[in-house]
């Protein structure tokens, strides 16, 4: 009998990843925790990326969200949408591509009130790529998010 070579799993796992991962709506992790547990209102409040507590904790439409403190849970709360990452904190940039990739919660932007989160590794960071060309970009990525969120209804 035949083995695989690693490099053969690993393609395997990682097509298995990504399949799971695309059929999702919003990017979030095996516990449904949404942008790692980074605190969205956050973004907004400092322009920081904050990990937030499980003790501020929120579930919204089945995703959870965490939060530095009661204040920002309950400004999230109170307007849930003003908050809400674009593409369903899938990485903008590889929106615009039509394709659904995670992000790091720490590569971000906050464009005309809105929050975009990017894929960043010590090799690739798709924030530079997308401020380079965002206007383009932008319309293919809400092009794309709106065929997602159409096929799903």
């Amino acid at each position: 009998m035949q083995s695989f070579s690693n490099m053969t799993r690993l393609s395997i796992l990682l097509l298995f990843i990504f399949t799971r991962l695309s059929a999702q709506e919003i990017d979030s992790n095996q516990e449904q925790l949404a942008v790692e547990g980074y605190d969205i209102v956050s973004y907004f409040k400092t322009n920081t990326a904050s990990k937030g507590s499980k003790a501020f904790e929120v579930n919204y439409k089945g995703v959870y969200y965490w939060f530095i403190s009661s204040e920002n849970k309950q400004l999230f709360l109170n307007h849930p949408a003003t908050y809400l990452p674009k593409y369903g904190g899938w990485c903008a940039y590889a929106m615009a591509r039509g394709e659904q990739v995670m992000i790091n919660p720490e590569a971000f932007l906050i464009r005309e009130g809105e929050l975009y989160l990017f894929y960043k590794t010590v090799w690739v960071n798709t924030l530079p790529k997308w401020i380079k060309n965002s206007t383009s970009l932008k319309k293919n990525a809400d092009n794309y998010w709106k065929q997602l969120v159409t096929s799903k209804e």
